[in-house]
């Protein structure tokens, strides 16, 4: 059996069964191996989407990686706070929104009631307003529902390491901002 892989394209229409919804189209490639990998070395991402599909083809994407898994999934964070609270069973969430909205209600709850896991936020909603609000809110990182798969899964590794993850462009913009609100100018050469 193949492994699938997840496009970034959206050419096929919306009733293609190889389609996943907000990933694109699926092809088969290479061995099932890497989705039959060890559990014991494998990270477990915990998805939390209130679209089962996008929470299948999500999950299928980890499962595919040698070094992460998903340890399963709930529509909402009340749906999925016993599960993910036991001990040992999750090491991060992926939190999927549908709008921008939900940020303030879902991540203040989620970083008092879970501090020890990290919360990487998959949003359509633009960046260049809500990825700061992510942020401030408690989550480790965001990205958009647009960006092809392997980006998700190197945001996803870098919420692992503990590091802070946001886009290329956007990371650009907030250290922009940063050097620009410093009214002395960068200070970090001295002749």
């Amino acid at each position: 059996m193949a492994a699938r892989v997840f496009s970034n394209h959206s050419s096929s229409s919306p009733e293609d069964p190889e389609r996943v919804p907000g990933l694109g189209p699926v092809r088969e490639t290479g061995s099932a191996e890497t989705a039959s990998s060890s559990t014991q070395s494998r990270h477990r991402i915990y998805i939390i989407d209130a679209e089962p599909a996008s929470a299948n083809g999500l999950a299928a994407l980890l499962n595919q990686q040698r070094d992460l898994i998903c340890s399963g999934h709930a529509a909402s964070y009340p749906d999925a706070r016993t599960e993910v609270a036991r001990p040992g069973h999750s090491e991060m969430l992926l939190l999927v929104l549908q709008e921008a909205s939900e940020l303030l209600e879902a991540l203040p709850r989620l970083r008092t009631e879970l501090p020890g896991i990290p919360v990487l936020v998959l949003c359509p909603a633009d960046e260049k307003v809500n990825a700061e609000l992510a942020i401030h809110a408690g989550a480790s990182g965001y990205i958009m529902r647009r960006e092809p798969p392997d980006e998700l899964l190197g945001a996803i590794r870098s919420v692992l390491k503990s590091q802070v993850y946001l886009s290329y462009d956007m990371s650009l913009r907030v250290i922009k901002r940063l050097i620009e609100s410093d009214p002395t100018g960068p200070n970090f050469v001295q002749p």
